[in-house]
């Protein structure tokens, strides 16, 4: 399972790699006591944001699902930017992956970009200079997100 630990400030603390046991179990080695934010995925599954993790603390359970699939499609807004980002329903740049730049969604010069895995919720998709696209993402579906 891949792993991104973020301190109060919002600053990384550890990018790495966590295996699990046969019963589905990892520890994060060598975190100072404090609060953290952890963002957690693995191939085939969709990266959750974990909130308010207390070390030292009693195990919490981090289940993934598959998530949905979302189809990005450049509009003018888009043009000559080349990046969108995707916020969740607090208006926080949302980890699509544990590693790389939260929330950013690069579009080619196809103009199509697809996104496996995503969480499902509400989000917004933001390009600088356009009012933001609200959507919607359903365990197993497909949601297509046309920007103007």
């Amino acid at each position: 399972m891949n792993v991104r630990v973020k301190d109060g400030a919002g600053g990384n603390v550890l990018s790495s790699y966590v295996s699990l046991d046969g019963d589905g179990k990892g520890e994060i080695p060598s975190l100072k006591p404090g609060r953290y934010t952890l963002v957690l995925d693995s191939s085939g599954y969709a990266a959750q944001r974990f909130e308010g993790v207390i070390v030292p603390g009693a195990p919490f359970p981090a289940a993934l699902t598959p998530g949905g699939t979302v189809e990005v499609r450049r509009g003018e807004a888009l043009r000559g930017k080349g990046a969108a980002t995707i916020r969740n329903s607090l208006g926080q740049p949302h980890p699509f992956r544990a590693f790389g730049e939260e929330g950013r969604v690069w579009v080619p010069a196809s103009g199509i970009a697809t996104i496996p895995n995503l969480a499902p919720g509400s989000y917004t998709l933001a390009v600088e200079g356009a009012a933001p696209k609200g959507f919607t993402v359903t365990e197993g579906g497909k949601t297509v997100v046309e920007l103007p």
